[in-house]
């Protein structure tokens, strides 16, 4: 009886706790993927070509937790991350042997943005949120709307 009471009341007001900013998402990336409960997972801005693209990660519920980018399928350069961690991917680097393409990797590197005893983090916390910020409103229209009201 409980499950179904809640299946219900998550029926009802399901559509109260959607993805936060999903318009600004799909009107401001080229491509998105969906977890099954139709949260979207990631979201990608294409550049050149295909191979190449920028990506914010989402989590379960829809909060943005990582952006970098892609190259040929794998992270490269810089990934920064809600908690205001990084990690350093390196550049895809091909080399030929006799008709055959091998990607060779190069190390990687994890650690804090900012160091310092706890502001760092809370500083590269918030760069996080400005650069998502600019992603989903590149024009800084709900910015400008605020400064309007006041």
């Amino acid at each position: 009886m409980k499950l179904l009471t809640f299946l219900f009341f998550g029926l009802i007001f399901g559509n109260a706790f959607s993805q936060k900013d999903r318009e600004k998402i799909l009107a401001n990336f080229d491509y998105v993927d969906y977890y099954p409960d139709s949260t979207i997972r990631s979201a990608h801005k294409f550049t050149g070509t295909s191979l190449e693209r920028f990506t914010v990660e989402f989590n379960e519920i829809g909060m943005p937790v990582a952006m970098g980018k892609y190259k040929m399928g794998k992270r490269i350069d810089e990934w920064i991350y809600s908690d205001g961690s990084l990690t350093i991917f390196p550049d895809i680097k091909m080399e030929f042997y006799s008709n055959r393409v091998i990607i060779v990797p190069e190390h990687t590197r994890t650690g804090n943005l900012h160091p310092g005893c706890g502001t760092g983090r809370m500083q590269a916390q918030q760069e996080f949120r400005d650069k998502y910020q600019h992603l989903i409103d590149p024009e800084g229209k709900d910015s400008q709307r605020k400064n309007k009201s006041n």
